[in-house]
């Protein structure tokens, strides 16, 4: 047995991960609607074998020229685009950093919730960051787009974001 594993402390820690995650495409949905762009949800393949979904832009780049799925331009091109693609894992950090800054010394105290929270954050940015180095990143995800709106070598996000996710 476990001790202070309980059905309450095991719900609370799922119910953080669920509202982490939700709080993650969200911040796609917003950061879209902010570009003046309609996002999608469409299924995804996570590390090539986890089905999932994901809060899709529809925006390709390629040369410094963004379009939309209808074949109009997207104005505010490759960096509208790398705002859209990364505000899931912005939102990730800014919110570790305010659960942190408000409580450090969690890891010694019972909190659930925000635990599961900080579970589904680092977890999903260790999963970008490996996905991405070992080119299992669908075309759908979040490092994946930011490599896509180019000016930045490939890794460098991954590394940052596999960085942070340390610290955290």
């Amino acid at each position: 047995e476990l001790t202070g594993v309980t059905f309450e402390s095991v719900a609370l820690t799922a119910a953080g991960f669920v509202t982490a995650f939700v709080v993650h495409e969200a911040c796609h949905g917003v950061a879209n609607l902010a570009m003046a762009n309609v996002p999608t949800l469409e299924p995804v393949r996570f590390l090539g074998f986890l089905p999932f979904f994901a809060v899709s832009p529809n925006i390709q780049c390629q040369d410094g020229v963004c379009t939309r799925r209808d074949g109009q331009a997207f104005e505010p091109g490759p960096r509208g685009y790398a705002f859209i693609v990364s505000s899931g894992i912005l939102c990730q950090e800014i919110t570790n950093e305010i659960i942190l800054t408000e409580r450090p010394r969690i890891r010694y105290e019972t909190a659930p919730f925000l635990k599961g929270m900080l579970l589904f954050n680092v977890a999903t940015s260790v999963a970008y960051g490996i996905a991405n180095l070992t080119g299992l990143e669908p075309p759908q995800g979040d490092l994946y787009g930011l490599d896509a709106a180019g000016g930045v070598p490939h890794g460098v996000f991954a590394a940052v974001v596999l960085g942070t996710a340390a610290l955290d």
